[in-house]
């Protein structure tokens, strides 16, 4: 079981720069739509590779078309998730947003607890009101107009972040369920990972691609191809070999739903400090108590 915590704590680490990959395009312009399809489509044979080099084909086609089409669907999930953290970014603090949307693990928590009886402590429900209080605290300035001359989009960014907070949880819960399933860890990692990517290509390719090409706006410049490859780079190394791994062996210890909290706590409270530090974000008094509130929440829901 420790080595499984060890494993989602060291991917929480490398999920801080998923999180400045998000930001990064907002601030530079850069469509982080075309930087999901360009470093998808690298993951795919990247990860086929990985799972035919190292994971090799250990279970039954059976096995293997129910684990695909579980991640494909958490792949479209995924899209629309980093879609919608895009448009909240563009709208309101980078902090905040990124803390609203990771916030959506408690889907994987409620998971674990109603459908697989993994066992939650009275801190942990606690925590999970917590975490709740704090997404709300976090839309209250804005309820008050006091960043309607910084803010000119409202309630804008409250609504693409909680939105992007439901896909997530629907993502997280579709992505880690094969670790709960028996027999359907043995797929592999990486092949959760480009069955994830396959699904993610479908959707850009169904809901944003048309548009794009329609109004000419579809280019791959080298900045988009450097970000790509550096998302690419995160995503082998944080999903693939670090915190698949990790769920599939707290599953087996029975605390599988702790696995996105743990990771996420991390990446958040590093995020957080970086906007701050970095950004020089400026963040109102409500606004650094729901922060605060949702980082505590999601660090409580991990205590056993």
């Amino acid at each position: 079981m420790w080595l499984g915590f060890l494993l989602i704590c060291l991917a929480g680490i490398c999920w801080i720069g998923s999180g400045i990959v998000v930001s990064v395009c907002a601030k530079r312009g850069v469509s982080y739509n075309i930087v999901q399809l360009v470093s998808c489509s690298i993951l795919v044979p990247v990860s086929f590779a990985i799972m035919y080099f190292l994971d090799g084909f250990r279970c039954s086609l059976r096995i293997y078309l129910i684990v695909m089409i579980i991640c494909f669907i958490g792949g479209i999930g995924n899209y629309f998730t980093f879609l919608l953290t895009e448009a909240a970014m563009k709208r309101g603090p980078n902090g905040l947003v990124w803390g609203i949307v990771q916030s959506g693990m408690i889907g994987t928590f409620l998971m674990g607890v109603f459908m697989f009886n993994e066992k939650a402590s009275f801190i942990s429900w606690c925590s999970l009101l917590l975490t709740v209080s704090g997404v709300i605290l976090s839309g209250l300035k804005n309820k008050k107009g006091a960043d309607v001359g910084q803010n000119p989009h409202g309630f804008a960014w409250l609504f693409f972040s909680l939105a992007g907070m439901f896909f997530l949880a629907i993502t997280q819960c579709l992505v880690g369920l094969p670790s709960f399933i028996e027999g359907a860890s043995e797929a592999g990692s990486a092949f959760r990972v480009m069955t994830v990517s396959m699904g993610t290509i479908i959707a850009f390719c169904i809901v944003t691609l048309p548009g794009l090409l329609k109004r000419h706006e579809f280019k791959v410049t080298k900045q988009t191809w450097y970000i790509s490859v550096i998302t690419a780079g995160i995503a082998v190394l944080s999903s693939i070999l670090l915190f698949i791994r990790g769920v599939d062996l707290l599953a087996a210890a029975g605390c599988g739903g702790l696995g996105y909290p743990v990771a996420i706590g991390i990446s958040l409270i590093g995020f957080s400090v970086y906007s701050l530090c970095i950004l020089r974000e400026k963040l109102s008094k409500i606004e650094i108590i729901g922060l605060a509130a949702v980082t505590l929440g999601i660090i409580g829901m991990s205590l056993r």
